[in-house]
């Protein structure tokens, strides 16, 4: 999935000019996730988008956790 939404994006972007300010993101179930920057700018602060970083494969999320 991680590497399936940016490319998908990517050809999307070619036809669809307003696709330009769209980013993947990863959500809380550490799955891709496609979102509008002006979305995740107005909600960053709240939780779950709060918690939303870049993509790391080499990440280990066995530590993950909520305080």
């Amino acid at each position: 999935m991680q590497q399936f939404l940016p490319k998908a994006l990517e050809v999307l972007r070619e036809d669809f000019s307003e696709l330009s300010d769209v980013t993947v993101e990863k959500d809380e179930s550490h799955a891709g996730k496609v979102v509008l920057r002006s979305c995740y700018g107005r909600n960053k602060h709240i939780f779950p988008a709060s918690r939303w970083e870049p993509y790391d494969p080499e990440k280990k999320w066995d530590k993950y956790t909520i305080r």
